[in-house]
């Protein structure tokens, strides 16, 4: 929340799975104005939804209230709306949704075990199976659309042709439970996930790989500044729990 003496006050929240209905709703997110101008509080929600604060992509599952929104320039008060907005969301704490991509393969009952490693090394699960014959498998398979590059050629080389290539086909969005803005403090964290910056680093946070890969294709600033800014809050509050 802002304070109280702000033009703009605005909560948000996590949309539950049961199905919700609103008034005001984009991208699968919804809107309820307490007090405000209606057409700026809904303009200004709909640039929000339309692109978030990670990357500049479309939020999805987000509840908003605006509290209260103030001023005489309505084009003002929209993107005084979107920026409150986009400041509520990462203070509460933003996630990633990640695409997903399946397709059926074909694998021998030798391959078998090659093909569950790669997928496992790519984040890949099986979804179903069903056995052809004593050699032959047909699985469907699913793993994000960011690791789906080249999977076609790997799975050739890994399997030594064993496997068919698959026609992978959008198949909805999984949520990464995982805080694009952590970094590791203690000497535990920071020996299973390496410094700050690393390599190592970098590559376990898969949310934060994500933001990062989708912002330097879009030109965009690095959130260096910001994730440092975070993660020296994290070691601030620490010390003062211990």
């Amino acid at each position: 929340e802002d304070d109280e003496d702000e033009d703009v006050v605005v909560e948000v929240e996590a949309m539950d799975e049961r199905v919700e209905e609103g008034r005001f709703a984009r991208r699968g997110n919804l809107l309820k104005i307490v007090e405000g101008d209606e057409q700026a509080c809904v303009e200004g929600f709909n640039r929000a939804c339309d692109a978030g604060p990670l990357a500049e992509e479309p939020l999805h599952g987000v509840r908003v209230t605006i509290i209260k929104a103030s001023g005489e320039d309505q084009e003002a008060l929209a993107s005084k709306v979107r920026r409150r907005i986009r400041q509520a969301i990462l203070r509460r704490g933003a996630r990633v949704w990640e695409p997903l991509v399946e397709g059926d393969v074909l694998c021998s009952q030798n391959a078998l075990g090659k093909l569950h490693g790669l997928l496992s090394k790519r984040r890949g699960t099986i979804r179903e199976e069903d056995v052809i014959s004593n050699e032959l498998w047909c699985l469907r398979a699913q793993l994000p659309a960011a690791s789906a590059l080249g999977f076609g050629e790997a799975l050739l080389e890994w399997t030594s042709g064993g496997a068919s290539v698959p026609q992978l086909i959008p198949a909805g969005f999984q949520l990464l439970d995982e805080d694009p803005f952590w970094a590791p403090t203690t000497e535990d964290e920071r020996e299973e996930h390496g410094d700050f910056g690393g390599d190592v680093f970098a590559s376990s946070n898969v949310a934060r790989a994500l933001v990062n890969a989708v912002r330097r294709r879009k030109g965009l600033a690095s959130d260096e500044r910001v994730l440092r800014a975070k993660a020296e809050a994290q070691k601030s509050n620490q010390r003062i729990r211990a």
